[in-house]
């Protein structure tokens, strides 16, 4: 017998049994020996960022989909139950942005292919706001999971569904969840799309809430993240009483679980590649939670057969949008890489380029973490494009000085740096095959934001002093003047204020255009085709990749 008590939305963001599983799971408990350990199975995923249907990324790699990962759920479950122990299936955020089937359908085809399969909680991820408060509250409402947001407050009253913490009862176990955002959502999101919500510290948060869950009786304390595995590694430190970290927001792939004092963490990478499963140990007469057990389970079509409901589900919402994203917009002959953070991105150059290009702009601005991914050589569509730069920005036209232009320069690169890791190795050989960092710094806070300019190129040293990090700067080979009027071409985000880059929003003769950023890319491919590799305009200087 299946002893998860499933979420229900008869009370707004309450976990309600029937009537005949919570007899079934009292005359359960009675039959067990309440002090003996348990197992306790948490499966999890993150990052999936829409990717309800197989396709192959530039790397050559392949996702999975919803319909294989109902599989391998499904398996998992029953080979969970089989050996007597309970299951849990956790998400650490960003289920919206980065398919045009899910920018399409505002976010809904997650939430209702989540609901089939029986996600039993989620925290909100920075990019679940990014269709708006209206938005994001009408995706709760229909979701059949838990939404833990411990650390977002807003004093409207549809987010009622919202559980600050929650206590779940799974088997003889009481999970303690808290659900986390990264702060950086302010900053990071479309000011609109924010305006209303405050977020606190994840820090204190988790300190108070790990405390009290334990107060009122969890036999362990989850927390759902969406901070990033470095802030989620300074979340263990920090913060006693936490068993598990079920992590995202960083991407990273965590093959093996971590153990930061008494806490593991997981992460799962993106995209449904992997699903990941967790076995723990945990008796609540001795208060302890022990791993026994984790592993990575790769969702491939050679392991996995398509479950055919949800297969049938993800059809019908990908069948009203391929048609249109097939449309052929052009070719390139090389690929574009996405880049690595902190340098030059030619994906993200070719969008500056074509922004330029447009309007006839002096110089045009776009920024790596703006794209998603890059393009790989041969036929481009609109649905490439579309991944590519997801957020469907509009254009802006401004008019800066050269000084305005320069201290934007620096702005984005303010901040601390630090030394590529392990982890930013194995990004770096799925994006450029074949290539290494030999040495190199990537920024260490998510609101730093290097620019990548059309029209313009420049060099910086990521070691040298904050607001005096730019060495060379030009443009069309002529340096650049303080006090000459540059005509510059934005988007809407930028322009905005976006990651507090101000210098944009306070510039003058403001024109806001109505052309959409993806259309601007795909009339400059077609003019273009085939489209030879852009021409390297930034360098960092601390960087050396061989």
């Amino acid at each position: 017998m299946n002893l998860n008590i499933p979420w229900r939305a008869s009370a707004p963001g309450l976990p309600i049994a029937s009537l005949v599983t919570v007899i079934c799971l009292q005359v359960s408990l009675s039959s067990l020996a309440l002090g003996a350990p348990r197992e306790l199975v948490v499966f999890h995923l993150n990052d999936a960022h829409g990717f309800i249907a197989p396709r192959k990324a530039p790397d050559g790699s392949r996702n999975s989909g919803m319909a294989l990962l109902a599989t391998a759920l499904r398996e998992g479950k029953r080979a969970a139950l089989r050996r007597r122990a309970r299951w849990a299936f956790f998400y650490g955020g960003d289920m919206f942005q980065g398919t045009p089937v899910v920018d399409e359908t505002q976010g809904e085809c997650m939430v209702r292919l989540f609901n089939e399969l029986k996600l039993t909680a989620a925290c909100l991820g920075n990019h679940e706001f990014d269709y708006g408060p209206d938005v994001l509250f009408r995706r709760t409402a229909e979701a059949r999971y838990g939404v833990v947001t411990s650390n977002v407050r807003t004093r409207s009253d549809r987010s009622t569904r919202w559980r600050d913490s929650m206590i779940l009862p799974v088997g003889n176990m009481k999970l303690g969840l808290i659900g986390l955002t990264t702060t950086a959502t302010a900053v990071t999101s479309m000011k609109k799309n924010v305006a209303g919500f405050n977020f606190l510290s994840p820090f204190d948060r988790a300190r108070r809430l790990a405390t009290d869950l334990r107060r009122r009786g969890a036999d362990a304390v989850i927390v759902l993240s969406h901070l990033g595995i470095d802030t989620e590694r300074n979340l263990a430190r920090r913060v006693d009483g936490i068993d598990l970290i079920v992590g995202g927001h960083s991407h990273t792939v965590l093959r093996e679980a971590e153990r930061v004092r008494s806490t593991t963490l997981v992460q799962t990478g993106d995209y449904m590649r992997f699903l990941g499963e967790v076995r723990l140990s945990i008796d609540p007469e001795r208060d302890s939670c022990e791993l026994i057990g984790y592993r990575l389970i790769p969702l491939t079509a050679s392991r996995f057969t398509p479950d055919p409901a949800i297969q049938d589900m993800v059809a019908g919402y990908t069948a009203k949008v391929d048609a249109a994203m097939a449309v052929v917009a052009g070719e390139t002959r090389n690929g574009l890489d996405h880049g690595i953070q902190g340098d030059f991105s030619p994906v993200a150059a070719l969008v500056a380029d074509s922004m330029r290009a447009k309007y006839g702009a002096d110089v045009a601005f776009f920024y790596p973490r703006g794209t998603r991914r890059g393009l790989a050589a041969g036929t481009i569509t609109l649905g490439d494009i579309r991944e590519v730069i997801p957020y469907s920005n509009t254009m802006v036209k401004v008019t800066m000085t050269g000084a305005s232009l320069l201290k934007a320069l620096e702005d984005g690169l303010s901040g601390d740096w630090e030394e590529f890791g392990t982890e930013d190795q194995e990004i770096l050989e799925r994006r450029l095959p074949g290539r290494r960092i030999v040495e190199g710094l990537k920024p260490l806070k998510s609101g730093t934001m290097i620019l990548q300019g059309s029209g313009l190129n420049y060099s910086f040293d990521p070691r040298l002093p904050s607001g005096a990090r730019v060495r060379q700067v030009d443009l069309d080979g002529a340096p650049l003047d303080p006090k000459r009027a540059y005509r510059v071409v934005v988007n809407n985000y930028l322009a905005g204020g976006g990651r507090g880059r101000e210098q944009f929003s306070v510039a003058t003769a403001i024109e806001e255009l109505t052309d959409v950023d993806r259309f601007v890319v795909a009339g400059y491919l077609r003019s273009r085709s085939p489209l030879p590799p852009p021409e390297r305009t930034v360098v960092n200087l601390a960087n050396r990749i061989e």
